[in-house]
């Protein structure tokens, strides 16, 4: 809800079975700003609903089948974050205390004033706006409060009845079910319920439970005289448990922003729990605890992949007594599998070739789709290089994984003595998120590095071959479609996707005759042609560099239209990625705006009027309207036309 006070920001649903009064209503509020949805009674309505993102609901109250006073229940009922207005004929004291019994925002009466249900939309408006942000600060305070209970409450006995409590006052619920099961000791787990509740689930209860559990997501139902909604815990994209809540009909169904908290809060409360069962673990050794985090700091401290995988070896060799230690990690940006293997001494050829059978073995058993390579190498390092042959006794593996999934293992391997201490493999497994903290950020590393180095021999080529212009356009271009982008909504992310994009995207004019590019006045057709092929020839480019693959959709589709008459490939509408979107309005305006060889640069108001004139035809309507918004607010100005690439820092 920002921009101009005097305009309306929300999304309205207009249900009324008279055409008339809708569509004066619609006329009216969509010049005021609203976007507009329509329904012709209350069935209707509520499919829309199930849909659609609305924020006010103005409904007729006596309308044929579901009413406007039976549609607002069903809303408090279900969304109980939409507002809704009731339109009718009576009006008295009486009448309007009764709609706002009813749970009504305000009713307005008929025939109606369009001035007035303007004011009263306003005023819904403004109280929304204060009613959701006392909600979101009231989110931010529960989390706030959460993460204390994290940090100070490491004891089980106490844990779940603070996690409890905090859930009951945030979200006005009744009453609370926790249960999980610990991650690495599989019959050890906690169930908890509110005081006064049976000490097991009714069947219902039991069915909900699975049904979340198996889809992995929030699932709610009205059960009886309550709503019932069930939140997996997971961990390691496993299912640990799960917190069941339950609040009373007159409060309602959780709502879409209650829900996104409630997932929120089921990690902080997973992380809760994990802590606290791995406090009560670990003060049984101390010293091992110490251990770890020493090993932790050292790793955090290199970026270096050898200094890393040393770092590693020496670590797990600290508090493992073994032959050998082994760590195998993917390299997603090329494909490439790694196998590191330290130890002692040199293995044999026989005892190698049964390592090796081990490292395959262990490797073919990650089940998952993120975890192929096309290359491996394999690394081994011996303090002492006398050979020493044998067979594996024991061996102990964890896996190594971030957000995408499993990326590697890490492994201990003994060939003489008594099978790994319970210590020594809770020690091991302690260590695995550090290995694998640090292994992610020496793959970065060395994935930053070789994308500078591959990205400066590819505009290396294009700087020998063409002059400086193309390059200041392609950042101030860059720089104008991340303002649009922002505003649109696309996270830190794309935005920096988006700006590299923003910099590749006239790279295919590198194959353009300079006959062409350079011509001071209008391209015959071959000419025209001609030029219409750089976004190909910029695809092809980048398809040489693997890392830059997610660039190519800047450079092929800038100039695609929104009404499907772009090129290369005539891609319409939603088709047409969002970012990518933002760019081709930033590169046409300010292709408009800048002085060209055979002409002048545009006035802004004549380009802005162009864009206008080409809403809903080269460009989406909103991004259209967004510009526009933008350039008056100033966020756009006439220094993103004049900009100097050089002075560029930030996205």
């Amino acid at each position: 809800m920002n921009g101009d006070d005097s305009r309306l920001h929300s999304r309205i649903l207009l249900v009324d079975d008279e055409p008339g009064v809708v569509i004066s209503l619609k006329r009216y509020l969509e010049m005021k700003g609203a976007v507009i949805l329509e329904a012709g009674n209350g069935l209707e309505a509520l499919e829309i609903l199930r849909r659609d993102t609305v924020d006010i609901v103005l409904t007729d109250r006596n309308m044929p089948g579901l009413g406007g006073q039976e549609l607002l229940q069903e809303i408090r009922r279900q969304w109980p974050n939409i507002d809704v207005l009731l339109m009718t004929g009576l009006s008295s004291v009486q009448n309007a205390v009764e709609v706002m019994r009813l749970g009504a925002a305000d009713y307005i009466e008929k025939p109606v004033d369009l001035p007035a249900t303007y004011s009263i939309l306003k005023r819904v408006e403004a109280n929304r706006k204060i009613r959701l942000e006392r909600d979101r600060l009231k989110a931010e305070v529960a989390l706030r409060e959460l993460s204390q209970v994290i940090t100070s409450n490491l004891h089980m006995s106490d844990l779940p009845d603070r996690i409890a409590q905090l859930i009951v006052s945030t979200f006005k619920a009744g009453d609370v079910t926790i249960q999980y099961r610990f991650a690495d000791v599989d019959d050890e787990s906690i169930f908890w319920r509110s005081p006064g509740l049976p000490t097991e689930l009714d069947e219902s209860e039991q069915l909900l439970v699975v049904e979340a559990q198996s889809r992995g997501e929030i699932v709610q139902q009205e059960m009886g005289p309550r709503w019932l909604a069930c939140i997996p815990l997971l961990s390691d994209r496993r299912t640990r448990g799960y917190l069941l809540i339950t609040r009373t009909l007159e409060n309602g169904a959780f709502d879409a922003q209650q829900l996104d908290l409630l997932k929120v809060m089921a990690s902080h409360v997973n992380v809760a729990l994990e802590n606290a069962h791995l406090y009560h673990v670990a003060t049984r050794e101390m010293r091992s605890t110490q251990q770890l985090t020493e090993i932790g700091r050292r790793l955090n401290s290199r970026l270096d992949m050898e200094n890393t995988l040393d770092e590693i070896h020496a670590g797990i060799r600290s508090f493992v007594n073994c032959e050998y230690t082994a760590v195998i990690h993917l390299d997603r940006s090329v494909h490439e599998l790694t196998i590191e293997l330290r130890g002692r001494s040199r293995p044999d050829a026989q005892l190698q070739n049964e390592l090796r059978e081990h490292f395959d073995e262990r490797v073919t058993r990650i089940n998952d789709a993120q975890f192929h390579w096309q290359t491996r190498r394999f690394n081994g390092r011996y303090e002492y290089y006398n050979e020493v042959s044998g067979r594996v006794r024991f061996q102990s593996w964890v896996p190594l994984s971030d957000s995408y999934g499993i990326f590697g293992l890490m492994g201990v391997i003994r060939l003489a003595g008594e099978n790994f201490s319970q210590l020594e493999v809770r020690n091991f497994m302690l260590l695995s998120s550090s290995v694998s903290s640090a292994l992610q950020n020496s793959l970065l590393f060395t994935s930053q590095r070789r994308l500078h180095l591959e990205t400066v021999q590819v505009l290396s080529k294009s700087i020998d071959e063409k002059d400086h212009y193309t390059h200041g356009h392609s950042a101030q271009v860059a720089a104008i479609a991340v303002k649009v982008a922002r505003a649109m909504g696309l996270g830190e992310e794309e935005l920096i996707e988006l700006r590299l994009g923003g910099l590749m995207h006239d790279l295919g004019k590198i194959g353009i005759r300079d006959a062409v590019l350079n011509k001071p006045g209008k391209l015959n057709p071959d000419e025209y042609s001609h030029i219409k092929t750089h976004p190909l020839i910029g695809a092809k480019i980048l398809e040489r560099a693997p890392h830059l693959h997610h660039l190519i959709p800047y450079v092929r589709h800038h100039h695609e239209r929104w009404d499907g008459a772009g090129y290369p490939d005539g891609l319409r509408g939603e088709a047409i990625p969002l970012a990518v979107r933002s760019l081709s309005i930033a590169d046409v305006f300010h292709a408009m705006a800048s002085d060209r060889i055979y002409r002048k640069g545009m006035e802004v108001d004549k380009i802005l009027r162009i864009l206008r004139n080409e809403s809903g035809r080269m460009f989406e309507p909103r991004m259209v309207d967004k510009f526009l918004d933008l350039w008056d607010k100033g966020v756009i100005n006439q220094d993103d036309i004049n900009f100097d690439p050089a002075s560029e820092t930030a996205g």
